[in-house]
């Protein structure tokens, strides 16, 4: 989903392209994920938000943690 950002930068107020992502990764995952999105996304300060699922079924954790693992 696209939508327009505003924020201050240093000087002046600039218009961005903003979009919103959904990824899910085992918790134990979730530090190399911030840290991999933090180096690569073009932002000043990428909005990162994560979620802890506390209820989901045992098959679709089980899965989700197989596909984060390489």
């Amino acid at each position: 989903m696209g939508s327009h950002g505003r924020r201050p930068p240093k000087s002046a107020t600039r218009r961005d392209a903003e979009w919103q992502v959904q990824i899910r990764t085992a918790a134990d995952r979730l530090p190399a994920l911030v840290e991999y999105l933090r180096t690569r996304l073009g932002d000043d300060v990428p909005e990162i938000i994560a979620s802890q699922i506390v209820r989901r079924r045992p098959d679709h954790l089980s899965w989700v943690d197989e596909q984060t693992r390489s």
